[in-house]
């Protein structure tokens, strides 16, 4: 057990140093893959303003690609483009205002022109003008997007938006319309000539997006930064992160639905947790990839993610015991986390104010988790608990403290959290895999071996039925010759005997014997026919109760008993011989020990099932001592009857079991019935 242990910890310390090492490393890349921030430079509007703005300088983009996070923001109004550059400092956002963007170019009586001029040359194409590439993300709500003065793209549709009153177009938007679309621009320059009015501002390219939104205090950009470099550059990052994200959501939805199918197939409980999991790490590839293309759903998106990585969460902590010692980390775990998992999701709708408790609040309730997991870590190792089994509830630890203490990175591809989760994700498959894989080689080896398994227990039960009836052969056979003689020479002694008490006596011993004999008889018939092994097949019944009828009505007019029939086309899944047996027999019964004077047998549907009854008005069963006919080793005697055994009505029930069907009986207002249910062809 203490070896167990140690070897436990190491491996979840050897789990813990690759997860930092992993995660460290993830963000080292992170930084020297993911575009960096373009220089922020800030200018003055017009000669002699103390007025500045954000810009960033075609010098500033030296690489291939930059972030472009230093643009302007003007809360509550829409400004003319290009006539009006602002930026409000700490301005709120509310439900429309202005976004800029500046890309500043050279000035061309720098000293130095020429020289910076040659370190742009990887922006200069055929037309010997330098483009520049801007990306611009999804965006929240609803916008117009303008290059210098002229309208380049709409996104929704703004209220009561005029375009006269910003440009020469005369558009009118009436109403307000949802919408996300990421925007490609194309910036041109040509840096040997001044072509803006603004000293300031000479040869810039201005990128002005009015924006409206539905509500007010829900940024109108998204949490991802616009781009800025060459055409290949930043299409690159864009469509590489999109094409990764595509191919993770097709390898989460396969992983899901092998998760499902062995949850319905397997074992629903210990699958359920890789399920959970799984369709967590599936909804944030999914609405990842789905915010890098045209939406109208974006807040909807955001809901989804943020309640998807909550159910990666929930997923893996639903693995855990339901106790370990008088802990209940499960439920102690799985229930807030819900909860917190369903304010994640409406986040998105909710104001600001809602916004920051709710950050305070889950930020205690994930250190508080963090804590508990880790003492169940301990504990669970103390208490035996295997790696396979602490493996998840460790990377869980690891997840809520990036997602504590770090934010997402540019990219979901380049995040620590992202990629344990995806971990998770891979060992949930691979438990999912194992499992699975171990079940189906259980399976074909007790395929291969079943053969001879059913073979040999075939043998050993036709073995045991064998003996069985030699014995009861031996039984039934041998026990009625002797039954038969004590009868006949009890016979001779009530010939001979005067005292009629002791003749009564005798009686009664010779009606004991007939009664064992007919039981031995009963036993010999019943394994000499063997009408439980028969092989059921549709039946027409009529017809098999009118043989029945035909062959007994002499035997019921030399007792003195009117036998009638009352048939109805009737066909069902029965054993011929097995069923012509038990109505036989139950009518045979009636004629010797019912007193009766008449017997009706009838036959009709009722539902799915085929009735067949056997009536008389005799004088019923008794049922004296809780003694029930259909036993096994009792008889079907009538009121005065003393309750001798036998066994017709218990074989007669035992053949109707075999075909799926019922026998049972009522006796009222002076008559018995004998009801048979059996199933339909």
């Amino acid at each position: 057990m203490k070896k167990t242990r140690h070897a436990t910890f190491l491996s979840l310390a050897i789990l813990a140093i690759f997860t930092l090492a992993l995660t460290f490393s993830l963000e080292f890349v992170a930084r020297q893959i993911a575009p960096g921030v373009a220089k922020d430079t800030l200018i003055e509007v017009s000669p002699g303003s103390e007025e500045k703005v954000h810009s960033v300088n075609l010098l500033d983009i030296v690489r291939n690609s930059s972030r472009f996070e230093n643009y302007n923001h003007v809360s509550g109004r829409f400004l003319r483009p290009l006539e009006e550059v602002e930026n409000e400092e700490g301005s709120s956002v509310s439900n429309r205002g202005t976004y800029i963007f500046v890309v500043s170019s050279l000035d061309i009586e720098d000293e130095q022109f020429e020289e910076k001029k040659a370190s742009l040359d990887h922006l200069r194409k055929g037309d010997n003008l330098y483009h520049v590439t801007f990306y611009l993300p999804v965006l929240h709500g609803s916008a117009v997007v303008y290059l210098n003065a002229t309208p380049i793209a709409q996104i929704g549709s703004i209220k009561d938006y005029h375009y006269i009153d910003y440009s020469s177009n005369t558009t009118v938007l009436h109403e307000h319309k949802d919408a996300s679309e990421p925007l490609y621009i194309d910036l041109v320059f040509d840096i040997n000539q001044r072509t803006n009015s603004y000293d300031n501002l000479k040869n810039a390219n201005i990128i002005t997006i009015h924006y409206e939104t539905e509500l007010d205090y829900q940024p109108a950009l998204s949490h991802q930064s616009a781009l800025i470099g060459t055409e290949r550059a930043v299409e690159g990052i864009v469509e590489n992160n999109r094409s990764l994200l595509l191919v993770l959501s097709i390898i989460s939805l396969i992983s899901l639905i092998l998760a499902i199918i062995a949850m319905i197939l397997r074992d629903k409980e210990f699958f359920s947790t890789f399920a959970i999991a799984t369709a967590g790490f599936f909804g944030v590839v999914v609405t990842s990839y789905l915010q890098l293309n045209a939406s109208s759903i974006v807040y909807l998106l955001d809901s989804i993610q943020n309640f998807s990585y909550l159910l990666i969460i929930i997923g893996s902590c639903n693995s855990l015991p339901k106790k370990v010692g008088k802990l209940h980390l499960k439920n102690s775990l799985t229930i807030p986390l819900g909860v917190i998992a369903i304010w994640f999701a409406l986040l998105p709708f909710t104001n600001a104010g809602f916004q920051r408790v709710f950050r305070f609040m889950w930020k205690g309730y994930f250190l508080v988790t963090i804590v508990l997991l880790i003492t169940y870590i301990i504990i669970s190792v103390y208490r035996g608990y295997t790696f396979r089994t602490l493996f998840t509830p460790l990377m869980v630890v690891f997840i809520l403290l990036h997602r504590m203490f770090t934010s997402s990175a540019y990219a979901a591809v380049l995040s620590p959290m992202f990629w344990i989760s995806s971990i998770i994700m891979a060992y949930s498959t691979y438990q999912i895999v194992i499992q699975v894989v171990q079940i189906e080689h259980r399976n074909i080896y007790l395929t291969r071996n079943l053969k001879a398994e059913v073979q040999r227990q075939t043998e050993e039960l036709k073995r045991a039925i064998v003996e069985r009836e030699n014995a009861m052969r031996f039984l039934s056979h041998d026990l009625r010759k002797p039954t038969r003689t004590i009868g006949l020479l009890m016979s001779t002694l009530i010939a001979r005997e005067d005292d009629p008490e002791q003749i009564k006596t005798m009686q009664i011993v010779v009606q004991k014997l007939a009664q064992i004999e007919s039981n031995l008889s009963d036993i010999s018939r019943a394994f000499k026919e063997s009408f439980v092994a028969e092989a059921s097949d549709n039946i027409n019944i009529t017809a098999l109760l009118q043989e029945v009828y035909t062959s007994l009505v002499p035997d019921c007019i030399a007792n003195g008993i009117r036998l009638t029939y009352s048939p109805s086309p009737v066909e069902a899944f029965v054993k011929k011989q097995a069923l012509s047996s038990v109505v036989s027999n139950l009518i045979i019964n009636a004629i010797e020990h019912a007193n009766c004077d008449q017997i009706v047998l009838s036959v009709y549907k009722k539902g799915a099932h085929c009735i067949i009854t056997v009536a008389d008005n005799g004088i019923g069963l008794s049922r004296a001592g809780g003694i029930d006919p259909f036993g096994e080793y009792q008889t079907g005697e009538g009121e005065e009857g003393d309750g001798t055994h036998g066994l017709g009505l218990y074989i007669c029930r035992t053949y109707v079991e075999s075909m799926q069907g019922t026998l049972d009986y009522a006796y009222t207002d002076g008559e018995l019935v004998f009801t048979i249910q059996l199933p339909l062809a």
